[in-house]
């Protein structure tokens, strides 16, 4: 019985992880017509917003 507790809280914590990582939806493109973005404004955003995010979201794993 101790075995298959250890076993359900192994997948629960493997779920949990990948819960977190990538579960945000891919970014759409604009369809059809529409003229491409310049380079500078697709650097343009919070680098201490992107910070937090990443490390609250991506580094654990």
């Amino acid at each position: 019985m101790d075995r298959r507790r250890l076993g359900v809280l192994a997948l629960l914590g493997i779920l949990m992880v990948g819960s977190a990582c990538g579960g945000g939806a891919p970014a759409s493109r604009p369809s059809g017509g529409g003229e491409a973005a310049p380079a500078a404004a697709a650097l343009k955003g919070d680098a201490e917003k992107g910070k937090e995010l990443f490390l609250g979201t991506c580094a654990s794993c």
